[in-house]
């Protein structure tokens, strides 16, 4: 009985000699968190919001791409980190827990926090030669999974943060992917839409129409017309590219004697050509509206049936 337990110590020893601790793990960490805590009033160190504001103040305004640029690019990269956990970071720390626990802590949602190391310190005299003698070499492989949100535009590029080849003196470069969108053989996008064309003959426009759609994910989506509906024409081509210099004709008391095809409690001119340049009316085949008395009307045609149909009345401006 004695010998088994003794080998047990034994075999127990060697296996706590192997998981020897990393003296360099954590250690961007525990460095930021450190300078944190040095940028805290003394009787504010217990306030979860003053140890938040302190993280802003040591990173920078990393919401619209604005870091301290007195960090180096490891402390930098720290801070991208802390900024979305903010609040997981002020609730051990309020406690005033190690820096260390706190890192190790916030390792468990993210392992990578632990895993950023300040550079190797070289030696500029040192030949080549002498100074690979003195660093041990490690081939390490890291499978990187690129996370692409929907509605991302081809060409959009993801960009991971120093996690090219390393090299002793050197700081790492990023990696970056670009996504280049594959044609489909029935969809064509445009943003976060999905375009089908379909050509359909004269007596499905004016007496209806079933059509199904084989969805990306695998359904079946079943697109038919109302009963007594007739299917127009489209009026524009989605994907012709934007006409933001097109030009509005002003003239001053005229109406149009046409049909209203939309109403607009305002007379905001820039919002109102907005409007029916890139949104709601974009389409709508609107060649003209008039603002009267803090309403603006929109009329259907062309310039020539807007002009065709005008007729005079004070106050009233016309837009065509």
């Amino acid at each position: 009985m004695l010998r088994t337990l003794l080998c047990l110590a034994l075999f127990a020893t060697g296996e706590a000699a192997k998981a020897k601790a990393d003296p360099k793990e954590c250690e961007v960490c525990i460095a930021n968190l450190e300078a944190i805590d040095k940028l805290i009033d003394k009787d504010e160190k217990t306030s979860k919001q003053s140890i938040m504001e302190a993280i802003t103040k040591r990173c920078g305004d990393l919401q619209n791409e604005q870091p301290n640029p007195a960090l180096n690019a490891r402390d930098r990269k720290m801070c991208y980190y802390f900024e979305p956990i903010r609040a997981a970071i002020a609730q051990p720390f309020s406690t005033r827990m190690p820096k260390d626990r706190v890192c190790k802590r916030l390792k468990q949602s993210n392992g990578e926090i632990c895993n950023v190391k300040y550079q190797v310190q070289v030696d500029n005299n040192l030949s080549d030669e002498e100074m690979l003698a003195q660093l041990k070499k490690k081939r390490v492989k890291e499978v990187l999974e690129v996370p692409v949100q929907k509605g991302a535009p081809s060409g959009h590029k993801i960009t991971f943060q120093e996690k090219s080849d390393e090299h002793p003196g050197v700081t790492p470069g990023d990696v970056i992917f670009v996504l280049n969108e594959q044609a489909h053989k029935v969809f064509k996008r445009k943003g976060a839409d999905l375009y089908v064309e379909k050509t359909i003959s004269l007596v499905e426009a004016l007496c209806g129409f079933e059509m199904e759609i084989q969805q990306l994910d695998g359904r079946t989506l079943i697109v038919k017309s109302a009963p007594g509906e007739v299917i127009a024409p489209c009026m524009y081509d989605p994907f012709a590219s934007e006409n933001d210099d097109q030009e509005w004709e002003r003239i001053e008391d005229t109406d149009i004697q046409l049909e209203d095809v939309a109403r607009a409690e305002t007379t905001d001119v820039d919002a109102l050509m907005q409007a029916c340049s890139k949104g709601q009316l974009k389409g709508k085949g609107i060649g003209c509206f008039i603002t009267y008395n803090g309403t603006t009307t929109f009329k259907q045609g062309t310039r020539e049936e807007c002009l065709a149909a005008s007729k005079p009345k004070k106050n009233a401006t016309l837009y065509i």
